[in-house]
């Protein structure tokens, strides 16, 4: 199973629109977010087209430009950022297709789909909403003015 650093960087600029367009009560700028999660501007500009791309994301052009989430919080799950960004999250050889030597399920093929499922039922279940309010009981220090809202990818 691969959880890619697109994926990661996929969650934290939402997390990062999702907590800064509540504060500010308006579109977040790709250039803030870029500073603030420490994801470099032309990446998180294919990123954010993805999510936009995919419905969870809404976009404005010009001077107030920016990012907006086309839903509340609460109603975009962590699920559904990363399965827009992924190709698939799969720890299984076989690709779930149970050929995984050649042509024969291999003994450890059911741990693995069964890893599958829990971890696309944790994600399913956690909401930006959810990872934002936990982190609102531990402040992260940082040194620098400028970055005192970063959210770590892990």
């Amino acid at each position: 199973m691969r959880l890619t650093k697109k994926g990661k960087y996929a969650v934290s600029a939402m997390l990062d629109i999702a907590l800064f367009e509540d504060k500010e009560k308006s579109f977040v700028k790709i250039q803030d977010i870029s500073k603030r999660q420490r994801i470099p501007n032309s990446y998180l500009e294919q990123i954010l087209r993805n999510l936009r791309q995919e419905g969870l994301l809404l976009s404005v052009t010009g001077p107030n430009g920016g990012y907006r989430l086309s839903r509340d919080s609460e109603h975009i799950s962590i699920a559904d950022i990363v399965m827009s960004i992924e190709d698939r999250l799969d720890s299984t050889e076989c690709g779930g297709t149970a050929d995984c030597l050649l042509g024969e399920e291999c003994l450890s093929h059911n741990l693995w789909s069964q890893l599958n499922n829990e971890l696309e039922s944790f994600l399913k279940n956690k909401s930006l909403a959810d990872v934002l309010e936990k982190n609102k009981k531990k402040p992260l220090k940082i040194s620098s003015g400028d970055n005192k809202n970063l959210i770590a990818v892990g």
